[in-house]
């Protein structure tokens, strides 16, 4: 993992899989600009609404526009499986967790508990 130390890697196992969803939404993101730019460039040229040198310009915008709209989508998608995934792993483990016992919280010279902390 490249901007992930080795010692968060192993606490979260999951950051691989969000990995593989980032660069899922990437190339479906390039995907979907070569596809919008495409037709919007071939749209234009063939029912020219608009003068033929604002074309390129046009079909870059329209591109743009459709790979955010593409890669934001996969990567909301994609982020709700996870957390549900993480949401069903959380409440199982939660559930096999034996709970500890709190100590009693030392009380400051004002009458403030759990404010000092050890």
């Amino acid at each position: 993992m490249d901007s992930v130390n080795r010692h968060t890697a192993r606490e979260r196992p999951d950051l691989l899989e969000w990995r593989k969803c980032q660069g899922q939404a990437g190339l479906y993101g390039v995907l979907a600009i070569v596809i919008g730019g495409g037709t919007m460039f071939a749209g234009l040229s063939v029912f020219p609404p608009v003068p033929k040198k604002y074309i390129p310009l046009l079909s870059l915008g329209f591109g743009a526009g459709c790979g955010w709209f593409v890669s934001h989508r996969a990567v909301i998608s994609c982020h709700r499986s996870l957390s549900m995934d993480a949401t069903f792993n959380d409440k199982d483990s939660q559930s096999k967790e034996i709970p500890s016992i709190q100590r009693a919280q030392q009380e400051t010279k004002f009458g403030d508990k759990g404010f000092l902390k050890e």
